[in-house]
């Protein structure tokens, strides 16, 4: 990839209020939903990609300034390794990007950090088991460093670096210890080879022997709750619809929609397997005649059932609800987080607004259960809009429906059912703060 700086069109040294603006204006610009009729859609689609991408790894490097700086001559002084940081590394592309990441985050002995980035690359090249090994090695996962290297030795069987990475595990050390630190407690001690072992010499064996099963206890609850932390809801919804689908079940579902180009690929998708009530409930639209666009144009989308029933798509009728519009009740619960950035902690109050209100209409109907189609935005927290959705499903006694409608390329279906039906597509997520903020 190009110079994130130049993509967005600001200097290096720019502030970072500077940059966000710049990259929100591009964004507006060169957004799907803005040029869904330009005939070069596919070069504005690709460009806009090239904005977020650039954006990402400006954040990405502030944040994490270690990561933007690889040190020469190997891994964390592992001397005799080229590492990421040589010139074999000169691709600029977004796998060399998260390669490059993962390099720094060994370098700094962030080993679970460096597994996470490289675990997102689909492609599995030898550099990247090379890589995969080091972090093993580094969580004390031997077994799976070895045959991670043995991999990396297949693919580049004449590469002299892997194959000394291998003797080393071979020969039964540690590449950290090579590197003569004790893992971040100091070094190691040396054995003794005369039979002298003092007071002091014991006590720095057991210190290190201590801080060794701590550093193994605290990788293990880390992976315990990084395990916790990453669910595939598409996943875990495509189980249950198959367990539906065997059983002969058909449950009810009350779905909060936020408009109708969101709602129309989650409906698309969930009608074959339940029959849904949708849940038009937005107090956080701004202004009202914007609101009331956004409900017509719902309206008028689930009177066209017929239309969609021809692809054979609707096999269970669509009611609808329209909430209250709450705009006071909207203001309460964000006061105090008017100034927050997009995708904070003032959405997440929102999503809980909304969701708790559906909640409550789906206990009163005595539905199975309740959901958002909010996750189909790439600007929304699946993540958290899922963990909101569980809370609220256990203190209202109502069972969530897990949803990731993005995945599966369904954000890019519902802008193409949204140019099939000529849908109304907002360029703002409807509050007056993010109104604001994409000016």
């Amino acid at each position: 990839m190009s110079d994130p700086y130049q993509v967005l069109g600001v200097d290096k040294n720019a502030s970072m209020d500077d940059i966000k603006k710049a990259y929100r204006k591009l964004s507006r610009i060169y957004h799907p939903d803005a040029n869904i009729n330009n005939p070069k859609k596919e070069q504005a689609e690709e460009k806009f990609k090239q904005i977020q991408e650039a954006y990402q790894q400006i954040v990405y490097e502030r944040e994490h300034p270690y990561a933007s700086n690889t040190a020469s001559g190997g891994f964390g002084g592992f001397h005799g390794f080229d590492g990421f940081g040589s010139s074999k590394a000169t691709g600029d592309d977004q796998e060399t990007v998260e390669l490059r990441a993962a390099a720094n985050y060994i370098n700094n002995q962030h080993f679970k950090e460096a597994m996470n980035v490289l675990n997102q690359i689909q492609s599995h090249s030898g550099q990247w088991y090379y890589l995969h090994a080091l972090a093993n090695a580094g969580l004390g996962n031997n077994i799976s460093a070895e045959d991670d290297i043995k991999h990396a030795m297949e693919l580049e069987p004449g590469n002299m670096q892997y194959q000394q990475f291998y003797q080393i595990l071979q020969g039964g050390g540690n590449w950290y210890e090579a590197m003569g630190t004790g893992y971040g407690f100091g070094e190691r001690p040396a054995m003794r080879t005369n039979c002298c072992w003092d007071i002091k010499f014991i006590l720095q064996l057991l210190l290190w022997t201590l801080w060794q099963n701590l550093l193994y206890l605290e990788t293990f609850f880390r992976e315990i709750f990084m395990m916790q932390q990453k669910r595939n809801y598409q996943k875990e919804l495509e189980a249950l619809i198959d367990y539906n689908q065997k059983n002969g079940i058909v449950p009810k579902l009350y779905l909060h929609a936020c408009c109708a180009p969101c709602s129309s690929y989650c409906l698309e998708y969930l009608l074959k397997y339940f029959k849904i009530t949708v849940f038009y409930y937005n107090p956080n639209i701004s202004p009202k005649q914007e609101y009331q666009k956004r409900v017509e144009e719902l309206k008028q989308f689930l009177k066209r059932q017929e239309e969609l029933a021809k692809n054979a798509v609707v096999r269970y009728p669509i009611d609808f609800v329209e909430g209250n519009y709450d705009r006071e009740r909207f203001f309460e619960i964000t006061k105090g987080m008017e100034t927050l950035p997009e995708g904070g902690e003032r959405c997440f109050a929102c999503y809980k607004l909304r969701l708790q209100e559906a909640a409550e209409y789906a206990v009163k109907g005595n539905y199975d259960y309740y959901t958002t189609t909010l996750s189909i935005s790439p600007h929304k927290n699946a993540q958290k809009l899922n963990e909101i959705g569980e809370q609220i499903g256990k203190e209202y006694g109502i069972s969530w429906l897990p949803s990731d409608f993005k995945k599966k390329n369904g954000y890019r279906r519902s802008c193409e059912l949204s140019e099939q039906f000529g849908l109304y597509r907002q360029n703002y997520c409807g509050c007056i703060f993010s109104k604001r903020n994409e000016k």
